[in-house]
């Protein structure tokens, strides 16, 4: 199952967002620099234009980690470019797949310190790896699924030194890791707040907080020097209108609010965080097996259980980023298969299932199977697209398995 999943990896860039991240791949590797105008992506719409130069309008720590894996691969010839693309497909194998691989394995030690049994912890780990949203975004290169495994790595690192495991080096690799899901998925960077507040106020922490704090400089360094390379500024450059207005832009009035950088009204957040959650594209929805982790956070964060500190991080945490979303944004993140912003967030709340999965797996063991194989076939289907077309249907599990259907035909086609 393993290495079928592996596979899984479309071998072409699909639109603009990932696009825009392999023209700043590209541009490091094969022009040393981040402008992207030279590059096979230079039409992407994600991009900004800074006294006379586009660059991409994406976090640049996704990028940078694309570029190490595209050196050696661009050296042995192998070269990025549109279409069918080996190189593509090597990258982001390298990189979001490989942290998906990374990340499951964390998670199924995390599950294993916990008091369920061993059929709990494979079955909840199957559930995050096949049967959520956490399979399709490993299929193409982007910042949400590289945050997603980010975040519980370096959860799975934060556990081992509170139990007294090498805390020194367990505490700098869970703040690398905490750190590279801030850089690359900006809102992510509240676990990382969150969690040095546990740092801090822990007394077997406290005295090594440096060991948690000092891998800012490899994570926020490189991010904040890049700002300031493109505009002189640490600020994203993706917040600041200015630099979308230039001519030929896609990013007029007509083409809907840019995200981050207006904030809605009470009621407008209200209507539309429902929608983000149980509309078209609703993210409960695409993840039936969410409702679990619901029933399991209470539990999880009763004082006294053994992640009690970090159930209440991450509840906290996955709020403030809902709401984020919900009062400033509009498009319900584009083209997308449901809610692409979110997607960081399944690994931590599938985790908070433990107090439950195994009464659930004993006594309603139907439940739990129904809403597996729904949540297989949902995530298998976004499979097909996860940068979905909301032109061809407003429901993007409608709009891939239109275009499923089209391939089908096609195929079928050239057979007879």
């Amino acid at each position: 199952m393993l290495l079928a999943c592996v596979v899984l990896v479309f071998p072409k860039v699909r639109g603009w967002n990932d696009g825009s991240r392999m023209a700043t791949v590209q541009a490091i590797v094969e022009q040393n620099s981040l402008a992207i105008g030279q590059t096979a992506f230079a039409e992407t719409g994600d991009k900004v234009y800074i006294n006379g130069t586009f660059y991409s309008d994406k976090p640049p720590a996704p990028s940078f980690l694309g570029a190490l894996a595209y050196w050696p691969i661009h050296a042995a010839g192998a070269n990025l470019d549109k279409g069918v693309n080996l190189a593509y497909f090597l990258v982001t194998l390298l990189t979001v797949k490989l942290f998906w691989i990374s990340g499951l394995y964390c998670f199924y030690r995390l599950s294993r310190e916990t008091d369920i049994s061993l059929q709990g912890s494979l079955w909840l780990t199957l559930a995050l790896g096949v049967g959520s949203l956490y399979l399709t975004w490993s299929s193409t290169f982007n910042n949400h699924s590289l945050a997603a495994s980010s975040l519980i790595i370096g959860f799975y690192f934060f556990a081992q030194a509170a139990r007294g495991d090498s805390i020194r080096r367990n505490l700098f690799l869970s703040g690398l890791f905490f750190g590279f899901a801030g850089v690359s998925d900006i809102p992510t960077a509240i676990f990382y707040t969150g969690f040095a507040a546990i740092v801090v106020s822990a007394p077997q922490f406290r005295q090594n907080t440096l060991f948690f704090l000092a891998p800012l400089a490899l994570t926020f360094g490189p991010y904040f020097a890049a700002n300031w390379h493109m505009h002189e500024s640490i600020v994203p450059v993706q917040i600041v209108k200015a630099y979308f207005d230039y001519p030929g832009s896609p990013w007029t009035p007509e083409f809907g609010t840019l995200s981050g950088t207006e904030v809605n009204s009470l009621s407008q957040t209200a209507v539309y965080g429902l929608g983000l959650l149980l509309g078209p594209k609703g993210f409960l929805l695409y993840n039936p097996l969410l409702w679990l982790s619901f029933a399991g956070a209470v539990s999880a964060a009763r004082r006294g259980e053994r992640f009690w500190k970090e159930a209440r991080v991450i509840i906290a945490g996955s709020i403030i980023i809902f709401v984020y979303y919900a009062s400033t944004t509009s498009n319900y993140s584009g083209f997308s298969y449901s809610i692409r912003w979110f997607v960081p967030l399944l690994p931590l709340l599938f985790f908070l299932s433990y107090p439950v999965i195994d009464g659930i797996l004993s006594r309603r063991h139907r439940l739990f199977f129904a809403l597996l194989v729904s949540s297989v076939v949902i995530s298998t289907i976004g499979l097909i697209n996860p940068w979905a077309d909301e032109n061809v249907s407003r429901f993007p599990l409608i709009a891939n398995l239109r275009l499923g259907a089209g391939w089908m035909r096609w195929f079928l086609g050239r057979l007879m």
